[in-house]
């Protein structure tokens, strides 16, 4: 506000004060409705509800959950697969792919994201999920078939061709 107040500490001849004034009003419009926006989360927090939710609106797609934690190598290893996977299989495609971090700090899974240039959609699940889905490793790839079965539940790296086969299988 000190910017707009400095507009008028000055005395200003009253043919120049209607300018100054409209450009203060414009300068206040922009600062209230076009302040910065803030960056979208890369990953939404969410409970096994919210997953069973997600995978039942995407019910006669595909849908591969891929479980992994920032700290574990092989599942950096495995995420250049899933970039390249999903810039083939756009949500489009009827192949939805999701990243499900299990992650306790969430500062380190955001690095992660940007590291492995993800551009997946990524849940971050905790403990309802590993429990629902008996996970006991990473990575692990757990995949729901159009029928909203879960028909595969891998441990281990996924290769690209290894995830283009699956969807081949489901198709």
């Amino acid at each position: 506000m000190s910017r707009l107040s400095s507009l008028f500490s000055r005395p200003v001849k009253p043919a120049t004060l209607l300018s100054k004034a409209s450009a203060a009003a414009v300068l206040l419009l922009a600062l209230l409705f076009c302040a910065p926006v803030q960056a979208a989360e890369k990953y939404t927090p969410a409970n096994m509800n919210e997953i069973e939710s997600m995978v039942s609106r995407h019910k006669g797609d595909i849908i591969l959950l891929n479980v992994f934690a920032s700290w574990c190598p092989p599942c950096a290893q495995e995420s250049h697969n899933f970039v390249q996977f999903h810039r083939r299989y756009p949500p489009n495609s009827g192949v939805r792919l999701y990243g499900i971090s299990l992650d306790e700090d969430t500062a380190k899974l955001e690095a992660f994201l940007d590291k492995q240039n993800i551009n997946f959609p990524v849940y971050h699940c905790g403990q309802d999920f590993v429990d629902y889905f008996e996970i006991e490793s990473i990575p692990t790839l757990i995949v729901i078939d159009r029928t909203g079965s879960l028909v595969e539940y891998r441990i281990g790296i996924a290769s690209l061709k290894e995830l283009t086969d699956i969807v081949d299988k489901y198709k």
